[in-house]
C-alpha cells in the first residue's frame, strides 16, 4: 500500500503570538509515526512543512491523489467563518495565505486530517474589514517491524474510503498548548494511543480506531482544559482508520 503524511505547522505568524508547541506537535507526530505502533511509517513517507504556501501546500496534495492512505496533521492558528454561504474552519498557513479545512484534501481514497488549532468563530462581514489575508480554498527497522506496517495497510483498506477529521476543539473555542509538551488536544491523541499499545492491546485487538483513540484524547483534552471540547467529522462508518496497532 502506497501512504503518505503530511505534518504541517504554522507556529509563526506576524502580528500572532509565536506557538512553539505547534513545532513540538510535528516533532511529536513524526517520532509516533516511525514507531512500530504508530504504523511503521518510513522516513521517505513523511513530509513536515513549516508555514507552507498555498501553492506548495496544493502542488504537494495534488502529487498524492492517486496515494491510497494520505494522513494529514495541522497545528497552528485557526478559526471558523459564518456567514451568507459560508460556514467553514480555516488554518492560517502563513501570514498572508488561510485554507479551508474542507479543502486540505489530495482526493485520494481514503484520507485522514487532524487539526490542532482554534476555531474563533468569526462573522464574514466582520472578516472582510480585517486586514487578514485572502480567504483561499484549495480546491530503523525492528524485528516486528512489517508486521506493525502490514497491520496497518489492511486496517486501512478495510476502512471506507473518504476523508475523517479529527479537530482539537468545538467552534468558537481556543485550542490551548504547552511550549514543552505541544498542543493539548495532540498530546493527549499521541499519549493515549501510546497507552492502548503499552497497556490494552492485550485483548487480542490488532489496531487502535482513530475513533476510539479520538474520545478518549477529548476526554483528557476538556479535564486539562475545561473550555475545550474536541470534535470529530467523518460520516457514518462501520470501520475507522487506524491509529496504533500491534500484532
Amino acid at each position: 500500500m502506497k501512504r503518505k503524511a503530511f505534518l504541517i505547522e504554522s507556529s509563526r505568524l506576524q502580528s500572532h503570538p509565536d506557538l512553539p508547541g505547534a513545532r513540538v506537535d510535528v516533532l511529536n507526530w513524526k517520532n509516533f509515526l516511525l514507531s512500530d505502533e504508530g504504523g511503521a511509517w518510513e522516513e521517505k513517507e513523511i513530509v513536515t512543512l513549516s508555514n507552507p504556501t498555498r501553492i506548495m501546500l496544493q502542488g504537494l496534495l495534488a502529487l498524492e491523489a492517486s496515494t491510497d492512505y494520505v494522513f494529514i496533521t495541522f497545528s497552528g492558528h485557526g478559526f471558523h467563518i459564518k456567514g451568507k454561504d459560508l460556514d467553514e474552519s480555516m488554518i492560517c498557513l502563513n501570514t498572508t495565505e488561510n485554507v479551508a479545512v474542507s479543502a486540505v484534501n489530495p482526493g485520494n481514497p481514503r484520507c485522514m486530517l487532524i487539526i490542532d488549532a482554534c476555531r474563533q468563530l468569526v462573522q464574514e462581514d466582520v472578516l472582510i474589514e480585517m486586514s487578514a489575508a485572502n480567504l483561499i480554498l484549495l480546491s530503523a527497522a525492528s524485528p516486528n517491524r512489517v508486521a506493525y506496517r502490514n497491520i496497518f495497510d489492511i486496517a486501512v483498506t478495510q476502512a471506507e474510503r473518504g476523508v475523517i477529521r479529527l479537530f482539537s476543539c468545538d467552534i468558537d473555542e481556543a485550542a490551548n498548548e504547552s511550549p514543552h509538551s505541544g498542543g493539548f488536544y495532540t498530546n493527549a491523541l499521541v499519549e493515549c494511543c501510546r497507552y492502548w499499545h503499552d497497556n490494552i492491546a492485550a485483548n487480542k485487538k490488532l489496531y487502535y480506531p482513530a475513533w476510539d483513540a479520538h474520545q478518549s484524547a477529548a476526554i483528557h483534552t476538556t479535564l486539562r482544559n475545561a473550555q475545550q471540547h474536541p470534535q470529530y467529522s467523518g460520516g457514518r462508518r462501520n470501520k475507522y482508520f487506524p491509529l496504533v496497532v500491534k500484532p
